[in-house]
């Protein structure tokens, strides 16, 4: 009688532990849920800029970074006509992430922003907007256990504790291990959303830690207002640089995201304190610098700049080199509105481009007037 009274409490026991989990395990597909959305509409947010400039070797490295949390099994990026812009996956949980090219299209669901579970699979769309319908990402997530394969699971066990004694204790630490386990995860699903909306937020560029494009533009208002109140000239450059993509083909991304470190070091020393440089994604740089007199300053901080810029780098054993194209504008010798200004600084960037690389051109319209112009302060 004392055995099977045993054996009847180990049984109830575990039954109590298994519907527990049960429980606990839809808590944390509703839980797993809502952070996956949180964290759809902060990558949307993210690549938008990315898509805009159509930057698609910074937005792999972005979604690379996005695809480190081994649970999402694959990001799929679209543009608003469904083409395919980008799409990573892994084939199996914790396993390699790998590019996938076909298809090419894709039809985005119906409604804008969807979230739903296929299988064990936790599948979001969330749109990316930037004043305007840019396209859609997709996640798709692995989750938990279904309840049924629970249930076979505890009536496998039941069995054992018949037969054993034992499954009671094994099935309350399997339990244990399993809630701390989701815990665990939901708490990396967090702190990587939180680390998405703070670098957002905080206006930075999350690799280099240089001012981001929001950030920029904010800035350019104000130094074009500095420039009207002070009389002085506002130089704005846009920088791309030579010879990047080479580099990060052949060394793989991790060397290709350090030499983007080591650029945006070199760019922020070369300058001073009062001038702005922000990275715009990809290898593409905006340079902000007020309180320019003459042609001359601009050609001291220009040919200064590239020669900083085309140094060798050590990375690793890995001794890498790029240069630098630069388009420049003045203000307000070209007194154009502030996306004026920068889009007259790409046209000379490309004209840089060109003309052989690693050199700088102003505007030309502009660059007429400055060497002419007498500047009111001289």
């Amino acid at each position: 009688m004392l055995v099977w009274a045993a054996v009847g409490v180990g049984a109830l026991i575990v039954y109590a532990t298994v519907r527990f989990d049960v429980e606990a395990r839809k808590l944390s597909r509703d839980s797993l849920k809502e952070n996956a959305r949180e964290l759809a509409a902060g990558v949307a947010h993210a690549v938008a800029s990315q898509v805009i400039t159509t930057d698609y070797a910074g937005l792999n490295v972005t979604l690379r970074g996005i695809m480190a949390n081994s649970q999402i099994r694959d990001i799929l990026l679209v543009d608003a006509t469904g083409e395919i812009l980008a799409h990573l996956e892994r084939t199996r949980p914790r396993g390699p992430v790998g590019e996938r090219f076909e298809p090419s299209r894709v039809n985005p669901p119906a409604r804008a922003d969807s979230i739903e579970w296929i299988g064990d699979e936790l599948v979001v769309w969330n749109s990316v907007d930037a004043d305007l319908k840019l396209g859609w990402l997709r996640f798709t997530v692995y989750g938990a256990d279904t309840d049924s394969a629970i249930l076979d699971e505890f009536r496998h066990d039941l069995i054992l504790t018949v037969v054993l004694g034992l499954v009671t204790l094994l099935g309350v630490l399997g339990a244990l291990m399993r809630n701390l386990q989701n815990e665990m995860e939901q708490r990396e699903w967090s702190l990587l959303v939180s680390s998405i909306t703070t670098e957002a937020q905080a206006g930075r560029d999350p690799l280099t830690g240089l001012a981001n494009r929001k950030s920029l533009m904010t800035q350019l208002d104000a130094s074009v207002t500095a420039s009207q109140r002070d009389g002085d000239w506002l130089l704005v450059c846009f920088l791309d640089l030579d010879g990047f993509k080479p580099v990060n083909d052949r060394y793989g991304h991790a060397v290709g995201d350090e030499l983007l470190r080591v650029v945006a070091h070199r760019l922020v020393h070369h300058v001073r304190g009062s001038d702005t440089v922000a990275r715009l994604g990809g290898d593409e740089f905006v340079l902000l610098a007020g309180g320019i007199r003459s042609l001359d300053d601009c050609r001291e901080l220009l040919t200064g700049l590239i020669h900083a810029v085309g140094h060798p780098v050590m990375i690793g054993e890995s001794e890498v080199r790029v240069g630098v194209s630069v388009g420049c504008t003045v203000y307000p010798l070209d007194p154009g509105l502030p996306r004026d200004l920068l889009a007259h600084a790409d046209e000379a960037m490309y004209q840089a481009k060109t003309l052989g690389r690693n050199r700088w051109i102003i505007y030309p319209p502009v660059e007429a007037q400055a060497l002419t112009a007498s500047h009111p302060s001289a």
